[in-house]
């Protein structure tokens, strides 16, 4: 088996690709880009100027223009937005405090009937035991007269029988 050794094939290669890489890229600047070949932009001949009013081409001015006002009205939603937002927190908030001194007058009220309600029963209590202790007053006046009498006609009694024995 014989081997050929031969260096031209990469070599070629090479020269080959180097060729096709130069023509593409002379290529491609002549023609495929901006303006006359030189790499000026379009309109620009000789450092003059055609066809344009200001140092950007043109509609350039007017994308970025427009692009301005959009910026602006979404900064303008946007903050409509969070206005809105913050309205309706503050409605929120309203809304809350209107709700919790509802509750605190209600819970107020409700207390001011408990402590009528306790001072209605505690009265009625006094009351009832006011009353029993008139009539336990009562019953023991009454017991206290009736042992009165009872004494009293018992020493009648023996105030007879002495009368009795001494005549």
């Amino acid at each position: 088996m014989i081997r050929k050794s031969s260096s031209v094939g990469p070599l070629a290669l090479v020269v080959f690709l180097s060729l096709f890489l130069v023509g593409s890229l002379a290529l491609a600047k002549g023609k495929g880009g901006k303006g006359d070949g030189k790499g000026e932009p379009r309109g620009w001949d000789k450092g003059q100027k055609s066809g344009w009013e200001t140092d950007s081409p043109p509609g350039f001015e007017m994308r970025q223009q427009e692009k301005g006002m959009e910026e602006a009205q979404d900064a303008k939603k946007r903050a409509e937005e969070k206005a809105e937002q913050a309205r309706e927190a503050k409605e929120k908030g309203r809304q809350a405090e209107e709700k919790a001194v509802k509750q605190q007058k209600r819970e107020s009220k409700e207390r001011k009937r408990e402590m009528r309600r306790a001072a209605d029963e505690n009265e009625r209590e006094a009351v009832k035991h006011s009353r029993e202790q008139n009539r336990e007053a009562r019953k023991h006046a009454e017991e206290m007269e009736r042992e009165a009498r009872k004494d009293e006609s018992e020493m009648q009694r023996e105030s007879l029988e002495r009368d009795k024995e001494l005549e």
